[in-house]
């Protein structure tokens, strides 16, 4: 948080928050200009994953921001419990209300955070609310 208060480019008067808490039960105010869910929103049950992305739309401002990664369905994880993968139409058909400013799809070896290994199939997204 300290880093990116520190930005130059950072608007006079901006205001930043960090948010620690299961997207289920985040706070989202009316009017933000960006939301950021790196890695984290695919960690949501389906029909969670659907409120949650629901409620951030709301939530954006005009011109307001999204970014993040949703997992692809040839994520090796698919088929975990508790975990939302979506097929590359199924993501874009959620976007549909934003203009994608990054769209990439990667598929990948690699592995996580533990080092284990994992085929990974990721769409990087930034899309700016219409």
């Amino acid at each position: 948080m300290r880093q990116l208060l520190g930005r130059p480019d950072l608007p006079s008067g901006a205001s930043v928050h960090a948010v620690v808490a299961r997207h289920e039960n985040a706070p989202l105010p009316e009017d933000l200009a960006i939301v950021n869910s790196s890695f984290s929103l695919p960690l949501c049950a389906p029909p969670d994953f659907d409120r949650v992305w629901r409620r951030i739309g709301r939530a954006l401002r005009p011109g307001g921001r999204f970014c993040g990664q949703w997992y692809g369905e040839r994520d090796s994880w698919n088929g975990r419990a508790g975990i939302t993968f979506l097929a590359r139409s199924a993501a874009l058909e959620r976007l549909s209300g934003f203009e994608l400013e990054l769209f990439e799809e990667e598929e990948t070896e690699g592995v996580t955070a533990h080092g284990n290994t994992k085929h990974w199939h990721i769409f990087h997204i930034v899309a700016r609310k219409r």
